[in-house]
């Protein structure tokens, strides 16, 4: 994300699978990946072709937790891959500043019963595979 917000002038990012019409719904779990991302390193989503603020974010993402936390283990290992990825961005970057996004999202996921499947999904994998 970094990389093409780096380079990408403030046009329109397009990475919603959901809406067809090609612009981003700025709701679903994909879309509020890139807008947290975005936050994250301190650019506004908005100028990358989203229709969000902070507070809204923050609730949908909340509730794209809780939808995961009710679907297969498939689907929420696959998709808590990239939650630890920017954890470990936000900790080897030092983000997490007090009242920072960066500092919401990390407190949030850095103890979610998500976060902590991964971590011993992968143990459980490094131990069948040594």
């Amino acid at each position: 994300t970094a990389l093409i917000a780096d380079h990408s002038e403030r046009l329109p990012i397009k990475v919603c699978m959901k809406n067809k019409k090609g612009t981003n719904c700025s709701r679903c779990l994909k879309c509020l990946r890139t807008i947290n991302d975005l936050y994250i390193l301190g650019y506004n989503p908005n100028e990358f072709g989203f229709h969000t603020t902070e507070e809204l974010a923050k609730r949908d993402f909340e509730k794209e937790l809780q939808i995961l936390l009710g679907k297969n283990a498939k689907k929420y290992q696959i998709e808590t891959h990239f939650f630890v990825d920017i954890l470990r961005y936000i900790e080897e970057h030092n983000l997490a500043k007090p009242d920072s996004y960066a500092s919401w999202y990390y407190n949030l996921l850095i103890d979610h019963p998500l976060v902590i499947q991964y971590h011993q999904n992968l143990e459980k994998y490094h131990q069948t595979h040594r």
